[in-house]
């Protein structure tokens, strides 16, 4: 009996399994900022340039340096984090819609199926908490009668051991010239 129950439960249980979602990535295509963009939308290194005389290396006394141009970077280059002016925008705040997708239309048809839809998504999650209060229900019960079952077993194995014993003790005792239990001689 409760083999039934736990498999009923089981097939109840595995009709709620859904599949993973699928997910569709459509990439939107890259735009390339021009150079006059560049200055708008990043601050430029700026540079400063020494020039250096004639002189000997500090870690190496064998080596002599002409004189030269050192070119030292002061700041590296970095974002421009100040939004542009309205007027003056160089790149938009938000990039052009692509005109290859709109959505589709909401027809009075569409929205009456999902309507349905959704009732019918909600009648299925009230029946499987309807389902799911029941199987509460019947879960003690199925338990109990298991217990009372396995108690049973035991009784019958008890007394089966009982009459066995009185048997071989009436064999013992009784003469054998009795009928034997049971027949029809008289």
């Amino acid at each position: 009996m409760i083999q039934y129950i736990v498999l009923a439960a089981a097939v109840v249980l595995a009709g709620c399994q859904t599949a993973p979602p699928t997910v569709f990535v459509r990439e939107l295509p890259v735009r390339v900022a021009t150079s006059n963009q560049l200055d708008v939308i990043r601050f430029p290194s700026t540079y400063r340039s020494y020039t250096i005389g004639r002189r000997a290396d500090p870690r190496n006394p064998t080596v002599m340096h002409e004189s030269h141009i050192l070119y030292v970077r002061e700041t590296p280059d970095r974002w421009n984090l100040q939004p542009p002016a309205a007027a003056s925008s160089a790149l938009p705040l938000t990039p052009p819609a692509d005109p290859t997708f709109s959505p589709l239309p909401v027809t009075e048809q569409l929205r009456q199926e999902l309507l349905k839809q959704q009732r019918i998504s909600q009648d299925m999650t009230d029946q499987n908490g309807r389902v799911q209060k029941s199987a509460d229900v019947l879960l003690p019960a199925a338990n109990k009668v298991a217990e009372i079952s396995s108690q049973m077993n035991q009784r019958q194995q008890l007394i089966e051991e009982r009459l066995r014993r009185l048997e071989e003790n009436q064999r013992a005792v009784a003469p054998t010239n009795w009928p034997a239990f049971g027949s029809t001689n008289r």
